[in-house]
């Protein structure tokens, strides 16, 4: 049975990592009388745009077992910066009917691929049953193991491989993956520069053990405007549905962020804010308003922090980043092997302040595990945060320079809906996020490589440590 792998719909960039999962399921339902259940999977992807499953590949039908081990792969384009929501269903086939009606349902689960990738081992997951099922004791699992792929291969020897620069030779790409009649003129491969050296994919470390760590840091200045006023952007809308430029960069960034996190456990930290009790301004304190620890518990706990917080403090200033930046930098100094790397998440709507200790920190943070992504929200003037961004020009500070890029500015702005009707601002949010975690996290892998590389650590290391 052929195995589909279509490419997601309007995805115009190329993907991360190409993977395959193999799937297994154990102690299913048995659906026959006089032998066992033959359960073949389905595989379904959601369209980010239209909210619906759509299928992407299935399974062989095993004969006779409840406790399948399937052969056929499915294949997915893996994409760090996007939430890739798959749903599977299990169903045990007695006919050559192509109606699923036809058949009888054995069960089914929903996850992000992001939760299976951050699996360590394999991904395992009760499966939900139909309301038939009720009486059953022992619960059905799926299981699903990853493995990367490559988008295609070609045969070459060492000699030619090392001469083919001054040749000027291309290298034609073959996708064994593909039907007979495509499977050439794939692409090529120029080779440029040639040196013998295994690269690793940002998907290995992840699967090897490494955790990824995000912190919030939030613009808590006066700039933002008074919160009970409509027009502030710190303002929290009686719907629920309707997000405001912080909630909505905190909500992109850590739908996905979360999938990476074993405990879900989110430091937020707040800066540019006033104390009215004691008259303090701080550039770093806890959003939680606890003074022993600043983490709080999965994504709503960190809406829940910052909606909170609004009520206690006064909207002050300056607008300084440094102090949250060396906060983060402090930790990431102390895991430099690979097991673990940070990303900080600053949302603001100013004009940086503290500029020559911002650069400062950044360039001492450069060979550290941390990537900062700064969010600029509302219509000010961020000419400057694009000097932090270093995509062109490499960010310097006192006759240092960076030794690699790890910032990302994003405005918010260019992804905000222009219509002012309240149904379409609600429709609207899901595509705005999907746009928005898709531009914060883009650079995010390659960012973290150049830091593995930079330490020369490989996932084999970091496995070990984390045994």
């Amino acid at each position: 049975m052929s195995v589909l792998y279509p490419r997601m719909p309007s995805m115009d960039s190329n993907p991360s990592s190409q993977i395959e999962l193999s799937i297994e399921c154990n102690n299913l339902r048995n659906a026959d009388w006089l032998s066992k259940s033959d359960p073949m999977v389905i595989v379904y992807i959601k369209n980010h745009t239209s909210k619906e499953y759509f299928q992407v590949g299935k399974t062989e039908t095993v004969q006779n077992s409840l406790n399948p081990k399937f052969h056929d792969k499915i294949l997915l384009d893996y994409y760090f910066e996007m939430q890739q929501f798959l749903k599977f269903e299990v169903y045990d086939i007695d006919s050559k009917s192509q109606k699923l009606s036809d058949h009888d349902f054995l069960g089914s689960l929903e996850c992000t691929l992001g939760e299976i990738v951050s699996t360590i081992n394999a991904y395992t997951k009760k499966l939900n049953h139909s309301n038939t099922d009720s009486q059953i004791t022992r619960p059905s699992n799926l299981i699903v193991i990853i493995g990367t792929l490559t988008k295609g291969s070609f045969m070459t020897n060492l000699e030619e491989l090392s001469h083919s620069v001054q040749d000027n030779k291309n290298f034609e790409i073959i996708n064994s993956q593909r039907k007979k009649s495509s499977a050439v003129n794939a692409g090529t491969v120029s080779l440029i520069l040639y040196s013998m050296r295994k690269i690793h994919t940002f998907l290995e470390f992840i699967k090897a053990g490494t955790q990824i760590h995000c912190t919030f840091a939030i613009d808590f200045t006066s700039s933002n405007g008074d919160p009970q006023n409509v027009n502030s952007l710190h303002h929290i809308q009686t719907d629920k549905n309707l997000l405001n430029q912080y909630e909505l960069a905190i909500t992109s960034v850590g739908d996905i962020i979360q999938d990476y996190d074993s405990d879900k456990l989110f430091p937020v930290l707040g800066f540019g804010a006033r104390f009215p009790l004691t008259g303090m301004v701080s550039h770093e304190f806890f959003v939680n308003m606890k003074t022993d620890n600043p983490y709080c518990e999965g994504i709503p706990g960190v809406l829940d922090a910052y909606r909170n917080c609004l009520r206690q403090i006064q909207l002050y200033g300056p607008t300084n980043f440094a102090p949250v930046i060396k906060h983060v930098t402090k930790f990431a100094s102390s895991y430099r092997d690979g097991s673990n790397y940070f990303i900080l998440l600053i949302i603001t709507d100013g004009i940086i302040s503290d500029m020559p200790m911002t650069k400062e920190a950044l360039v001492n943070a450069s060979n550290l595990p941390i990537s900062v992504i700064i969010v600029g929200v509302g219509d000010a003037d961020f000419t400057a945060m694009e000097e932090l961004d270093g995509d062109i020009i490499p960010l310097s500070s006192s006759n240092q320079t960076a030794s690699r890029d790890i910032v990302q500015f994003v405005p918010l702005r260019d992804f905000q809906a222009s219509s002012l009707n309240l149904s379409d601002r609600i429709s609207s949010i899901a595509s705005q996020k999907y746009r928005l975690a898709k531009e914060i996290l883009a650079e995010i892998p390659l960012q973290f490589i150049s830091y593995m590389n930079s330490i020369h650590a490989t996932p084999e290391l970091v496995a070990n440590i984390k045994r």
